[in-house]
């Protein structure tokens, strides 16, 4: 199969766009409409297997020679992710000077973890560093302005955080999670571009304090305040922004994510 012939096919199977497939490229434009016109790539760059392999499971032999099946088994596939994230993490390490040996491997194995976003392996390098938690950073931006929806919830990175300061603050480590914060209407206490660790438990008695809400389809950082009356106010400490008030009614569609208890932000 003609290289031409084997990207159209490659889109059709995992119904891909030529948009996407650049975007998966990172590259211009004009190459991917040449690996489109028959005999004008001969044959695709190894970054370029390499990708289409990692994510969606084609063999790099039937990629680049025609050789064997056109997808890889769970298992191979598996065994080339494993490398993948080994090659890329030592590399990473290696650029890194002053490390001892020890450090280098942990470090390395904690890399390999978030490339493979398995927690397990991170949990496992840090077995030995009983003194710091990773706290994962999920892909959330949550508004301090005038809301923004939930559309990814995958963790992105994590941050370590002393245990011994986590537990200070009466929170427990499956529980926590850090975002983004976007927009200016929690300014000063919250600045657009702030990160928020969150206490996400269940069942939390609602009191006086910040969170991360939603609330009319959006995900909001805004105080909420218990008024005597039983309503709820939803107040921005800008003061260039109105408070809602919560009727019994609106109440019900209120949703808390979590308690803010620590914010962090360039200086």
């Amino acid at each position: 199969m003609k290289l031409a012939e084997k990207m159209q096919f490659i889109c059709d199977k995992s119904n891909l766009t030529r948009g996407e497939l650049k975007l998966l490229f990172d590259c211009q434009k004009q190459r991917i409409d040449d690996l489109f016109i028959p005999d004008r790539v001969l044959k695709l760059k190894k970054q370029e297997v390499d990708l289409l392999a990692l994510k969606y499971k084609y063999n790099p032999q039937w990629l680049g020679n025609d050789a064997g099946d056109i997808l890889l088994e769970d298992k191979d596939w598996q065994i080339l992710r494993n490398q993948h994230a080994i090659s890329t993490a030592t590399k990473a390490v290696k650029g890194i000077g002053g490390l001892s040996d020890i450090t280098q491997k942990k470090l390395q194995q904690i890399m390999c973890g978030i490339e493979l976003n398995d927690s397990s392996i991170i949990e496992s390098a840090l077995s030995s560093i009983p003194d710091y938690l990773m706290v994962p950073k999920y892909d959330i931006a949550a508004s301090a302005g005038n809301g923004s929806v939930i559309n990814d919830e995958a963790i992105v990175d994590h941050l370590a955080f002393k245990r011994e300061w986590i537990k200070s603050l009466g929170l427990e480590a499956q529980h926590i999670a850090l975002i983004d914060v976007r927009g200016d209407s929690m300014t000063p206490t919250i600045s657009n571009g702030d990160l928020i660790l969150l206490d996400t438990r269940k069942g939390q008695h609602l009191c006086e304090g910040i969170y991360a809400i939603h609330l009319n389809d959006g995900l909001l950082v805004k105080r909420i305040r218990i008024k005597l009356s039983g309503l709820v106010e939803v107040i921005s400490d800008n003061a260039q922004y109105d408070t809602e008030t919560l009727t019994q009614d609106k109440l019900a569609s209120l949703v808390i994510i979590g308690r803010v208890v620590w914010h962090g932000r360039r200086v």
